[in-house]
């Protein structure tokens, strides 16, 4: 397939996608303004974190078609999809389903980068990296400094991360935790903030705030 027709059927798969979201005009504007692959990736870029919202399953179905043959034009934009970007700089990386044979292979994520995990993947994040966990199936780890939103799923962390949102989530260590509803399994912390409905499975209460109708269920220490 010449580079003419690599882009139309791009373009169009892009397009297409967008039709099914809540799109801005901003959105659908830069989509259909692209003249090149690399142009239509920044679109990606800056319009990912509201479509993938929108439409996770069209957009993580997207990238599983398009990205091993678009692959040198994604990476050139600092887009990389279920893969490490190894690279210094901040990158954006999109998680979707594991790879058939490998779904119990875990993708391990290191660097400053925004990643977004929209699929049903063992994934453990960490250095200073940002993640927004949206999957309902996925099992994310988050350690050193990792930073973490959970909209959906399970979350594991340890270290000095930090987790929100609300889910499941077990902690560890030094970790942070702001929780909105769900469970938090807690191992260890340093600090752990419940709102709204969310339950603390602790063996302390120890810098655990509880506010609106959080509860706290203790159980005896670990030995």
């Amino acid at each position: 397939m010449d580079k003419d027709k690599q882009f139309q059927v791009f373009q169009k798969l892009c397009i297409d996608i967008l039709a099914e979201s809540d799109n801005c005009e901003a959105s659908q504007k830069a989509f259909k303004e692209a003249k090149t692959i690399p142009a239509l990736v920044q679109a990606w870029r800056t319009f990912l974190s509201g479509v993938i919202h929108e439409v996770p399953l069209q957009v993580k179905d997207a990238f599983a078609r398009l990205y091993d043959t678009y692959k040198a034009e994604i990476n050139a934009s600092d887009l990389y999809y279920n893969e490490d970007p190894q690279q210094n700089h901040r990158c954006m990386v999109l998680i979707g389903d594991a790879p058939a044979g490998k779904e119990n292979k875990v993708l391990q994520i290191n660097g400053n980068h925004h990643v977004y995990v929209i699929g049903n993947q063992k994934v453990t994040i960490g250095d200073s990296c940002h993640v927004t966990v949206s999957a309902d199936d996925t099992r994310v780890t988050v350690t050193d400094h990792a930073v973490a939103t959970i909209e959906k799923g399970f979350i594991e962390a340890w270290g000095r991360a930090q987790v929100s949102g609300h889910g499941d989530i077990t902690c560890h260590d030094s970790t942070v935790v702001s929780i909105d509803g769900g469970v938090v399994h807690d191992h260890g912390h340093l600090q752990i903030l419940a709102y709204n409905d969310a339950l603390v499975d602790s063996f302390t209460k120890r810098r655990v705030m509880l506010y609106d109708k959080a509860t706290l269920q203790l159980r005896p220490r670990e030995k």
